[in-house]
């Protein structure tokens, strides 16, 4: 059963052709890798699948609970960044959503009228969003990617500057 299904993607920027009719599917279970030469869109197809860019033409379709992150190549982190931090920059949507959540909760009870109204639309637009997306899931799926880079329990709050090359690059 593919999970990620694109098709005849295209992207330009400006006049510039990036890529053309891409099509493929990756199915459950799958690992793939994405080979090519510098500036040839590997990343800007990534950001489409991630819905962080938008398509010129073409689908990216994604089955029922499949979630899409993307860590920028450019590595955006300073190296006393706590490894755990880096990790969870993906799911930094999630803690928004939350924050705000729970900001809502506490206006509420001081709210009346149309302001009411608003904040209660808000909140279930925001919970509704949170539970499609599997924010409830978001920390497991944070603690299954740390498991499988292979460090220790210890490492969560050592900053990305203490760890080896080698090590670093597993990040």
């Amino acid at each position: 059963m593919a999970i990620l299904q694109v098709n005849n993607l295209t992207k330009y920027y400006g006049s510039k052709e990036i890529f053309s009719n891409i099509s493929f599917a990756i199915n459950q279970r799958e690992r793939v890798g994405l080979v090519g030469a510098n500036g040839t869109g590997k990343s800007t197809l990534l950001k489409i699948i991630a819905q962080e860019e938008k398509e010129d033409d073409g689908e990216v379709f994604l089955s029922s609970g499949t979630t899409v992150g993307y860590l920028a190549q450019s590595k955006d982190f300073t190296l006393s960044t706590p490894l755990l931090d880096f990790l969870s920059e993906p799911l930094q949507k999630y803690y928004q959503c939350e924050k705000e959540i729970f900001n809502l909760t506490q206006e509420i009870p001081h709210l009346r009228g149309s302001d009411l109204q608003l904040a209660l639309e808000r909140l279930d637009q925001l919970q509704e969003w949170y539970a499609l997306e599997e924010g409830y899931q978001a920390n497991a799926r944070l603690e299954t990617i740390f498991n499988s880079l292979g460090f220790l329990e210890t490492d969560k709050n050592r900053p990305i500057s203490s760890f080896s090359g080698g090590e670093r690059t597993r990040v």
